[in-house]
């Protein structure tokens, strides 16, 4: 059985899912919680905008589904899931740009570097962060 905080499956688009707290209590989660318990879940669906959230300690914190239109994903705080950001069969388009970058914090357990996984046919997207010099500096990160 998946179990899903917020779920969004087909319709017009243009949501916005923002500020939110999503998270599981106790330790941090297992393999077996990847494809079973997500955070936010979103397909069939085009044009959404991810904001403000803080998703932590799931299985998948942010999946995109079926989609083939930009979604945005920025200024959230993914945090201690198995896999932050899980992309199938998605198009979601650069998040953001150079001088605009996307905001969010990722923080993984695992090690790896933003935790974005691809499954079935996926695009390539440019992610941009702040470098960690002074002044901030935006750049490709992903």
């Amino acid at each position: 059985m998946v179990r899903y905080a917020i779920r969004i499956n087909a319709g017009q688009g243009r949501n916005i899912i923002d500020g939110n707290y999503i998270y599981k209590s106790g330790a941090n989660p297992t393999q077996a919680l990847d494809n079973t318990l997500m955070g936010i879940n979103i397909q069939n669906s085009e044009d959404n905008q991810v904001s403000n959230n803080i998703i932590e300690k799931l299985g998948t914190g942010v999946r995109f589904f079926n989609t083939a239109i930009a979604n945005n994903i920025y200024c959230n705080v993914l945090a201690k899931n198995r896999i932050n950001l899980r992309l199938e069969s998605a198009k979601i388009g650069d998040q953001k740009s150079t001088g605009d970058p996307q905001k969010n914090q990722w923080i993984t357990y695992l090690g790896i570097d933003k935790n974005v996984r691809g499954f079935g046919l996926t695009f390539a997207i440019q992610f941009y962060t702040h470098l960690n010099i002074v002044p901030w500096i935006s750049a490709p990160d992903y």
